[in-house]
């Protein structure tokens, strides 16, 4: 008996849960304008679409070496890993919340130059420094407020979409020598063209 009442409780905490989920969903959904709206470039538009990017968080334009991060979870999707567990919405945003991964939705023009020539862009879904602690809210969305992490270029640590590039030889990574034998690493497009490294300057 006891077991039953459980599974019970179980089974409308996970319908709860869908509810909620499905209602969070709706109302982003709702202040999303349609594909190519916003005038974004190719890889911010994929990004907004796939993580439910609010219009609300391209109301501003970084400014210098700043760049603005919407944080997303190191958990895609509704379920735990690649179970049938569906995750709860306070693990969700708890887990939203600590993880040091999100998108670059705005950068500065000193911030673009360095990410760009790092391979690096707008749209990107980038490792930074857990320990940011400045954030901009920009909107709230069912009650919850919705923020921007705001960091410095020299905070992003890594990119997922780099790395997937390199992987499949969009882009690779290669050797250029000057005349006085400086070693400098530089980054090769699918264009054959290169890009000089800019370092990031430190605030």
């Amino acid at each position: 008996m006891e077991v039953q009442e459980l599974n019970g409780d179980g089974l409308r905490l996970k319908e709860r849960d869908k509810e909620l989920a499905e209602r969070k969903k709706r109302l982003i959904r709702s202040k999303m304008s349609p594909p190519g709206t916003l005038g974004l470039d190719k890889c911010l538009e994929a990004a907004r679409q796939k993580y439910g990017i609010p219009d609300t968080a391209f109301g501003m334009q970084a400014s210098f070496n700043t760049v603005l991060v919407l944080q997303v979870a190191m958990q895609e999707g509704e379920t735990y890993k690649d179970s049938a567990i569906i995750l709860a919405e306070s693990t969700r945003d708890r887990e939203l919340r600590k993880a040091p991964i999100g998108v670059i939705i705005s950068a500065g023009l000193g911030a673009l130059d360095s990410l760009r020539s790092h391979g690096v862009d707008l749209g990107h879904k980038v490792v930074f420094v857990h320990s940011a602690p400045y954030f901009i809210r920009f909107d709230n969305i069912g009650g919850v407020d919705q923020h921007l992490v705001v960091l410095q270029v020299s905070q992003i640590r890594a990119s997922y979409n780099t790395a997937e590039d390199l992987k499949e030889r969009r882009v690779f990574i290669k050797a250029n020598v000057d005349t006085e034998g400086v070693i400098t690493h530089v980054l090769v497009d699918e264009n054959r063209q290169v890009t000089m490294p800019q370092k990031p300057e430190v605030e």
